[in-house]
């Protein structure tokens, strides 16, 4: 078998890239999905006859050449959240003759650049991602043994009708308001609750529920019922453990510190705005996931569901949990604190 031609397309994209001089040949091989020799091919093609392929037949004529071609892509660059119109209407101010937005979204594709949903994080500043950073370098050595002996804590909140879990569906282009495919949502999502919950290597321990926004009293309420009764579930066998929470003002307020000490429980030390970094996120959407499944109909509906969707998670799926934090304290290094995958 011969090998798989290659697209003019894509060897467009890769004349618009080397002329960026931005990228090494191995480089623009990775990104275009081809080999290395046929970046050089391409290259000397471009440099012999002025066009990145070998004209074997008469088709269409191109409606805009590779500079201007790689104008779009250095403003696509430079604007990742601008529109299709707005990179047509920017496009064709910068000289482009033909600037529809469909041309835009084509000559995107070539290199490689689709459109995607943003990911949705929280805020990070400078004095956060430092932050961050320190956090993991300070624990950049420790090891699944390490972890083991953290109790990771946090708050979630689910609402009645408007699911955070985003659905897809499957229908022709002209039922986009039919109402068996719209999404309802209310203005108020008809009520919710918020869940506690704390999970260590020997599973989940207990959950609670509570309504409104969490305060230090409820806080200390939820510590003395369901955290203390969840260490004799969760503390390693040798004792020695930290308890995780995030510094959310109910957790850190001078009554909650005080019950900290009283109770001779050492907690660790978290940065802001790094849900990232708390494997017990995971549970969240999971059990978020399973009640878009199975929508419960009313709020005492919503709040067994959840204890219930609590309680059947297994010790191997939150060990399964804890081990991801060797890899997120890595990643976030990498990231020199800033967004990574998780």
């Amino acid at each position: 078998m011969g090998k798989k031609p290659v697209a003019n397309d894509t060897r467009v994209a890769i004349a618009a890239l080397n002329r960026s001089h931005n990228f090494t040949q191995v480089e623009i091989a990775a990104q275009c999905g081809v080999s290395r020799k046929c970046v050089q091919t391409t290259i000397a093609n471009l440099e012999n006859t002025g066009r990145p392929f070998e004209i074997k037949r008469r088709g269409p004529k191109e409606i805009s050449t590779i500079e201007e071609d790689q104008e779009l892509f250095t403003l696509a660059r430079a604007n990742p959240m601008r529109s299709a119109k707005w990179l047509s209407s920017e496009w064709k101010r910068e000289g482009a003759r033909i600037a529809s937005r469909a041309t835009v979204n084509r000559r995107l594709k070539r290199f490689k650049l689709n459109s995607y949903v943003a990911a949705k994080k929280p805020l990070l500043t400078d004095v956060h991602k430092a932050r961050r950073l320190a956090w993991c370098k300070d624990r950049e050595f420790w090891t699944y043994r390490d972890w083991a002996r953290v109790i990771f804590s946090d708050e979630a909140n689910y609402k009645l009708i408007n699911r955070k879990t985003t659905p897809r569906v499957r229908r022709y282009s002209h039922e986009k308001y039919d109402e068996r495919y719209v999404k309802k949502r209310t203005q108020g999502g008809k009520g919710s609750i918020g869940v506690w919950g704390c999970i260590g290597q020997q599973g989940t321990g207990c959950s609670a529920t509570f309504t409104g926004r969490l305060n230090s009293k409820g806080y200390l309420k939820i510590l003395d019922d369901d955290l203390i009764p969840s260490l004799d579930l969760l503390k390693p066998p040798q004792g020695d453990f930290l308890f995780q929470q995030d510094g959310a003002s109910c957790h850190t307020a001078k009554c909650v510190k005080r019950w900290f000490r009283q109770k001779h429980i050492k907690t660790l030390s978290w940065p802001a705005n790094s849900p990232d970094l708390n494997p017990i996120e995971h549970v969240w959407a999971e059990i978020d996931k399973k009640l878009y499944e199975n929508p419960p109909q009313t709020l005492a509906d919503l709040e067994d569901a959840v204890t219930k969707l609590w309680n059947e998670l297994s010790p191997q799926y939150c060990v399964s949990l804890i081990e991801t934090m060797i890899e997120r304290v890595k990643l976030c290094i990498e990231a020199k604190g800033a967004y990574f995958k998780y």
